[in-house]
């Protein structure tokens, strides 16, 4: 198994997986999601194998993609005070190889490309109803800051 960087020629798997991951989700977790959203954004992918902001890894085995992150960075502002933050803004693992820690490899190779980067923390995103990566990112010391509740109008 090889985690290396992403090169432009494979935005198109990464892609797919994203379209994986948004079918996923959009069955478990969340039915608003928008799952044609990775179809219509071919310039994000490419984007973030690209720009400097950005950094996108793949884990290979056996010359196939099973996995990916894309991380970026970023000036926080708002109501918090300003600072250089990084944002996982997603990670897929297909499913015969969930369990690997696959993920977790992923997560601390972005963790310190954010660091080296300047970047002062991390945030990462997830279902309240997706418990299994919830109880993996706590378990890589992710701690929740916001919460949001909704409610059906």
């Amino acid at each position: 198994m090889i985690i290396r960087k992403a090169n432009i020629t494979e935005w198109k798997i990464i892609q797919n997986l994203n379209a994986q991951l948004f079918e996923l989700e959009f069955n478990n977790y969340d039915e608003s999601l928008d799952i044609h959203w990775p179809d219509r954004n071919e310039g994000y992918y490419k984007n973030a194998i690209i720009s400097e902001d950005y950094h996108t890894l793949v884990c290979e085995e056996g010359n196939k993609i099973v996995g990916y992150i894309i991380a970026s960075l970023y000036i926080r502002t708002g109501e918090r005070l300003p600072s250089k933050s990084s944002k996982i803004q997603n990670i897929f693992i297909s499913e015969s190889h969930r369990g690997k820690r696959i993920g977790k490899q992923l997560i601390q190779k972005v963790e310190t490309w954010a660091k080296n980067n300047g970047a002062v923390e991390i945030s990462i995103t997830a279902s309240a109803k997706n418990t299994d990566a919830l109880e993996v990112y706590r378990n890589l010391s992710y701690e929740e800051y916001d919460v949001i509740l909704e409610k059906k109008l």
